[in-house]
């Protein structure tokens, strides 16, 4: 479900060139993709204060060879948010005695030896493009395929497709710089609407960080307003 529960592509859409001077017959799928465009930079950029926000959870299909798909999980791809994935993936299985199961980087996962007393009720995993890879101890006899493994993960915004669909950003700070960007982004396209909107980022970017009840320094905001801007 999207988190704006007001905002339609239309209405993000108005808002974003009401006070715009466009000329040029823009077409549905490009305001689609503006729209996009913007809320996908948002959501990026302040992905540590909204990781909950964009939380979901799958029951994965395990291949024979003890991989997770993600280009093919029900019939769906599933569409991870790439900044800082694999911390913020979390992998739980039925058969483990430690939860969650243990991340680890490509190369402690081809060093993992499976006989070791210390790793025999381990399973561990880790991302490698868009599979996740599983390993398990020895000492766990049921195989991945007859387990339930339960992927808890950050997803990236849904798009829209049509004027009626509401924007996958909460309502209030947040989408409100969502479409500030969309004007940067018509001022890329349109270089004669190209505008300065560094005093009104700066006061977004610090009421979204009181919203979360986050302190953030004058350093900070300067920092995600140039984020935003780039």
């Amino acid at each position: 479900m999207p988190l704006s529960r007001t905002m339609t592509a239309k209405k993000f859409w108005i808002e974003a060139v009401r006070d715009l001077n466009i000329h040029k017959k823009i077409y549905k799928w490009e305001r689609f993709s503006v729209v996009n465009r913007a809320v996908h930079a948002v959501a990026g950029t302040f992905y540590s204060l909204m990781t909950n926000d964009y939380r979901k959870s799958f029951t994965a299909t395990v291949t024979a060879t003890n991989e997770i798909d993600l280009s093919s999980q029900g019939g769906s791809k599933i569409r991870l948010m790439r900044l800082g994935a694999q911390t913020q993936i979390v992998v739980e299985s039925s058969a483990s005695t430690k939860k969650p199961c243990i991340a680890v980087s490509m190369d402690e996962y081809l060093a993992f030896r499976t006989t070791d007393l210390h790793n025999r009720m381990d399973i561990i995993w880790t991302l490698e493009g868009e599979k996740i890879l599983l390993k398990q101890g020895s000492g766990i006899s049921t195989v991945f395929t007859s387990q339930t493994i339960i992927v808890h993960y950050p997803a990236i915004p849904t798009d829209v497709t049509a004027d009626a669909d509401l924007v996958d950003i909460a309502d209030g700070p947040a989408v409100e710089i969502a479409i500030t960007k969309a004007k940067m982004i018509l001022g890329e396209r349109f270089p004669s609407l190209k505008k300065d909107y560094t005093r009104e980022l700066k006061e977004l970017v610090a009421s979204l960080y009181q919203n979360f009840g986050v302190q953030a320094s004058l350093e900070d905001i300067e920092g995600k307003v140039k984020a935003v801007s780039s």
